[in-house]
This record gives C-alpha cells, structure tokens and sequence, in this order.
C-alpha cells in the first residue's frame, strides 16, 4: 500500500559567529521547500468481498467499505482509490501475475489479472443493492 506523504527539505544558510562556548550568532536564513511523494506505507493482502475491500498489512489494517469508494483508477499491476472521508488517494500494487478464467453462458476467457480487472470487479460489487 502507498500513500501520499508530505516531504519537507530545507536548509540554513549564512554564516554562524562563535561568541562564547555553546553560543552562535548566526546571520542569514532558512529555506524550506515541500512536496508531496508517493511512499510505501505497508505490505500485506489485499482481499474483496460483496461488501469491502480489505487491506491486511503488517503494520495496520484497513477496511474500505465499497459504497463509500468515490473513485478507481486502474493501473497495470495496481489500482488507486479514493474514498469518502479521506483526503489521501491510497495505492495498491504488486498485483498478483495470475490468469483469471471468465465464463460467461458457454464462452470461456482466459485473461491475465490486473488493476483494470480488480475496478470492474469493485464496480460491479459496488453497483450492487440489497434486493440484488
């Protein structure tokens, strides 16, 4: 799983006058600057049921239920969500190099898994209702 993480660099410049042990007087400035970077937060299981996605880590665990899911993007070998009440897109990668079988009335697919995949998956579980 990653998330978006604020970094901060910065640094002092100018010079720095000894004017007694321990004690500087420095003259100059600091200039910060900060921007954001996707980071790897956590590894673990990512798991879909009719109702939630389930992110199992070995720092924290995560439960995404899926009528509160705002938007999906698909990747390759990742999907990105955004859900309500949080204001960081959460990443998951590293989907696994699997082949799913579809069958549909007597045609069978054989497709390589992946992000695109798993969103119409969620879709479709999410499009579902109670009387479904």
């Amino acid at each position: 799983m990653l998330e978006p993480r604020a970094i901060r660099t910065g640094g002092y410049g100018g010079p720095s006058v000894r004017l007694a042990k321990g004690l500087y007087f420095r003259v100059g400035g600091f200039k910060a600057e900060s921007h954001e970077e996707v980071r790897n937060i956590d590894q673990g299981t990512l798991t879909l049921t009719d109702k939630r996605i389930v992110f199992s880590g070995n720092k924290r665990t995560i439960s995404v239920n899926l009528n509160k899911i705002i938007s999906i993007n698909s990747y390759s070998d990742s999907i990105s969500i955004r859900r309500e009440g949080m204001s960081k897109t959460q990443y998951f990668v590293g989907l696994p190099k699997a082949e799913i079988i579809i069958t549909v009335k007597d045609r069978i697919y054989n497709e390589q898994f992946s992000g695109l995949i798993l969103m119409y998956l969620i879709e479709g579980l999410a499009g579902k209702t109670e009387t479904d």
